[in-house]
């Protein structure tokens, strides 16, 4: 008789251990899943502040064109733009005229303007841009788009 209840002790203690380690790979498996989540949600955060940064200097881009095609042209010479008459507000920056708006709240761009003789450093002269950048910023992400003119 105490032969016997010796063994279902033992088989009682068995289970005990089996239960603690299949409840230890659940809980590991669980925990990497879960950190496996959270670096996925952060790249996926990132790579839309990246996504909303490009679209914010695109729109820079298209606002200046709009901009220039409609009211930007100095008379007589049509192909000759005056920044000065340009949206936003001009300054200079590191030696280069730095146009700066936005479309909302945290969501900035900064154009910068070139010439055929390169960049342009006065907001009050009348030139043929050559190249419009466009830099956009969001939440701390900032992503540039640039196009040129043929003229």
């Amino acid at each position: 008789m105490r032969s016997n209840n010796l063994k279902n002790k033992r088989k009682k203690g068995a289970v005990l251990v089996f239960a603690l380690i299949i409840l230890s790979v659940m809980l590991i498996s669980g925990l990497a899943i879960a950190a496996t989540t959270i670096t996925a949600m952060k790249g996926s955060i990132s790579s839309d502040k990246s996504v909303q940064a490009f679209q914010i200097a695109e729109s820079g881009i298209e606002l200046t064109l709009r901009e220039l095609s409609t009211t930007g042209n100095c008379k007589p010479n049509p192909s000759v733009f005056c920044i000065r008459d340009f949206i936003g507000s001009c300054e200079l920056k590191d030696g280069q005229v730095v146009i700066s708006g936005n479309i909302g709240t945290d969501k900035n761009y900064e154009l910068t303007f070139e010439d055929a003789s390169g960049p342009i450093d006065d907001c009050n002269n009348d030139m043929q841009i050559t190249k419009i950048k466009s830099v956009g910023t969001f939440q701390g992400v900032s992503r540039a788009v640039e196009t040129s003119s043929s003229n």
